[in-house]
C-alpha cells in the first residue's frame, strides 16, 4: 500500500466513524484526497445512495484499523 497524506488519513477516519458528508467535501483539496482513495480502492459509493454517500471498503476498514490500534 502506497503511503498517504495527512489529509487522506483524515478523511478516511471522518468516513470510517461518520456516515455524513465531510465538513469540507468541497473543497478542492478534499476533493483530491476523496479521488484518490476512491481510485485506491479504500473508498466507495454506498449502494443505496445513488453515488452520494460514501464509506469505507473493506480494505479502507482495514486500513483504520491498522492506523489507529
Amino acid at each position: 500500500m502506497s503511503r498517504r497524506s495527512i489529509l487522506e488519513i483524515e478523511v478516511m477516519l471522518h468516513y470510517f466513524y461518520s456516515p455524513d458528508p465531510h465538513p469540507r467535501v468541497n473543497n478542492g483539496m478534499v476533493i483530491e484526497a476523496t479521488d484518490r482513495l476512491i481510485t485506491a480502492q479504500l473508498l466507495e459509493f454506498t449502494a443505496e445512495s445513488n453515488g452520494e454517500q460514501l464509506a469505507p471498503t473493506p480494505r479502507g476498514r482495514a486500513f483504520v484499523e491498522m492506523i489507529v490500534t
